[in-house]
C-alpha cells in the first residue's frame, strides 16, 4: 500500500499535482488505512470472508447506529457516531479483505452497495426521528421527509453520472480538475462550478459531506438545525447536478469552459463504450 506522507498532503493541498488526494480525506482516512492494515493482516489467513463481513455489520452495527441516534439526546448521538465510524472502517475491511484474498465477486459487490444504501437511509432516519423526539417539533420530520427525498435524488443523479462518465471518478477524478485550473481561459465560475460539481476543496466538504456536519451536530448538539440544512444542501446540489447534466447532453458548447470540458470527457467514455459494445457482440 502506497505510504501517505503528511508534509507532502499539507504541502500540496490546493495543487493540481497532489498526488496523495484531497487533504481534507486524506487525512480522515489515514486512521482508518493503518487500522484496516492491522485487522486485514490478522484476517487474510482466516476463514473469514469479506461477505460475512458485510453481513454481520448490516445485522449488528446498523441496529445499534439506530437505537442510540434515534433516542436524540447528546450522549447517544455521540454513542451513534462512534459507532457510525466503526460501521464505516468495516466497509473499509469487506473491499480490502476481498482483494487480499482474491475472491472479489459480484455477489460482494451487491451486498456491499445494499449495505451502504440501508446505512445512509436508517442513519438519515434515526437521526431525524432523534430530533423530533427531543423537540417534539412536527416541522423537524416534515423536513425529514425532504432530506430523504433529495437523499434519494442525489443517489440517482449520481448514478447517472457514474454511467455517463465510467465510475465513481465522475466527482473525483482529477482530470476536469487540472482542466479547470490549469487553463488561463477558466474564470471564478467555472472554480465555483468545479467545487459544486466535486469535492475539490475544504469549503465544499464541509458544505456537502455529510459526516462533517453529522459530527459538527453531534459535538454542538443542534442535530435539528443539521437537519434543516441538509434540506437546502441536498436540495441545492440536486438541482445543480440534475441541470448540469442537461447541459452536458447537448451537442452546442456552451460560454463555461468547465461545462464545454466535462462535456468532451462525457463524449469521450460514450464513444468508449459504443466500442466496447462493438467488441462484445462482434459488430
Amino acid at each position: 500500500m502506497k505510504k501517505i506522507d503528511l508534509k507532502k498532503i499539507f504541502k500540496t493541498h490546493g495543487k493540481v499535482d497532489d498526488e496523495n488526494g484531497i487533504f481534507f480525506e486524506q487525512l480522515v482516512g489515514l486512521g482508518f488505512r493503518k487500522i484496516s492494515d492491522i485487522i486485514i493482516n490478522r484476517l487474510k489467513n482466516s476463514k473469514i470472508t469479506p461477505n460475512q463481513i458485510t453481513i454481520a455489520r448490516s445485522l449488528i452495527l446498523l441496529p445499534i447506529i439506530f437505537y442510540f441516534f434515534s433516542r436524540g439526546d447528546q450522549l447517544s448521538s455521540i454513542i451513534g457516531f462512534v459507532c457510525a465510524m466503526v460501521n464505516s472502517l468495516f466497509d473499509v475491511l469487506d473491499g480490502q479483505l476481498a482483494r487480499a484474498k482474491s475472491i472479489v465477486s459480484k455477489l460482494g459487490a451487491f451486498l456491499d452497495d445494499i449495505s451502504d444504501r440501508l446505512t445512509s437511509y436508517l442513519v438519515f432516519t434515526a437521526i431525524i426521528l432523534g430530533a423530533y423526539r427531543v423537540t417534539q417539533n412536527n416541522n423537524i420530520l416534515i423536513m425529514g421527509v425532504f432530506v430523504l427525498f433529495f437523499h434519494g435524488m442525489l443517489a440517482v443523479i449520481s448514478e447517472k453520472y457514474g454511467l455517463a462518465f465510467g465510475g465513481y471518478e465522475a466527482f473525483f477524478g482529477l482530470r476536469i480538475k487540472e482542466a479547470v485550473l490549469n487553463n488561463e481561459k477558466s474564470t471564478w465560475l467555472d472554480k465555483l462550478f468545479l467545487n459544486l460539481f466535486g469535492f475539490y476543496s475544504v469549503p465544499s466538504y464541509l458544505f456537502f459531506a455529510v459526516r462533517y456536519q453529522l459530527l459538527l451536530g453531534v459535538i454542538f448538539n443542534i442535530m435539528p438545525y443539521v437537519i434543516f440544512y441538509w434540506v437546502f444542501a441536498f436540495a441545492f446540489r440536486a438541482v445543480f447536478l440534475f441541470i448540469l447534466y442537461t447541459y452536458i447532453v447537448r451537442e452546442r458548447n456552451t460560454g463555461v469552459f468547465f461545462i464545454n470540458e466535462l462535456r468532451k470527457i462525457y463524449a469521450e467514455n460514450m464513444k468508449l463504450e459504443e466500442t466496447n459494445l462493438g467488441n462484445k457482440y462482434g459488430e
